[in-house]
């Protein structure tokens, strides 16, 4: 099941297929040796990984990683426009953002 997910996600796309082949194989040799708990230890590392990275100040987790309550009324569940609207929420008031300027 990981080897198909992973060939399928591997031509969405084509400039990531290197670290996709790389991470491929980590999993696979992680899963052939430890088993489901290498497949969770591989997917835990990739996910702080994630958690870790900033992009121009705001993280790529950024409404569920750095928890913020007006983020999360629209990661499970989409909320209408009109109460996205109301929030006058800005990138900088996101918890965690440093932006400069």
């Amino acid at each position: 099941m990981v080897i198909a997910v992973s060939a399928i996600s591997s031509y969405a796309v084509p400039n990531l297929y290197e670290s996709i082949a790389l991470l491929r194989l980590i999993f696979i040799v992680l899963g052939g040796s430890i088993g489901f708990w290498g497949i969770s230890l591989g997917f835990l590392f990739v996910l702080i990984n994630i958690c870790s990275n900033n992009l121009y100040g705001v993280p790529l987790s950024a409404p569920v990683a750095p928890f913020g309550k007006r983020g999360m009324r629209d990661v499970l569940i989409r909320s209408s426009w009109k109460k996205l609207g109301k929030s006058g929420a800005k990138i900088q008031d996101m918890p965690g953002a440093k932006l400069k300027g």
